[in-house]
């Protein structure tokens, strides 16, 4: 696969790694999902139309650049979730699934 090396897509691909770098506030699956979308876009695997409307909401964010949480809510607007699955090659014997979250709480006699 041939990766793109556009020096104006690699400068946006560095200001949305150190924007959403700097989060403590994502979940797990938002945290996976930055990372596969990060990748995508290192590997120049998102079409460049799909890319270039995606910088181009970011970049309409203004000062809400700054908010991790409305970055991922543009990313998650503009990238389809089908373009960031796996190729079946690249699955191996990855086990994808639906997670669960067990909650319990320590409940003291009294």
């Amino acid at each position: 696969m041939m990766v793109r090396s556009d020096p104006k897509e690699t400068q946006r691909n560095s200001r949305l790694k150190a924007t959403l770098a700097n989060s403590q506030r994502f979940t797990e699956d938002q945290e996976e999902y930055v990372r596969t979308v990060l990748s995508r876009l290192e590997e120049g695997a998102l079409p460049r139309k799909t890319a270039q409307k995606t910088f181009r909401s970011l970049e309409n964010l203004g000062d809400e650049l700054l908010n991790p949480l409305k970055v991922l809510a543009t990313l998650q607007k503009n990238i389809p979730e089908r373009l960031l699955l796996a190729h079946y090659v690249e699955q191996g014997s990855a086990i994808s699934g639906k997670r669960e979250v067990i909650l319990s709480m320590y409940l003291g006699g009294g």
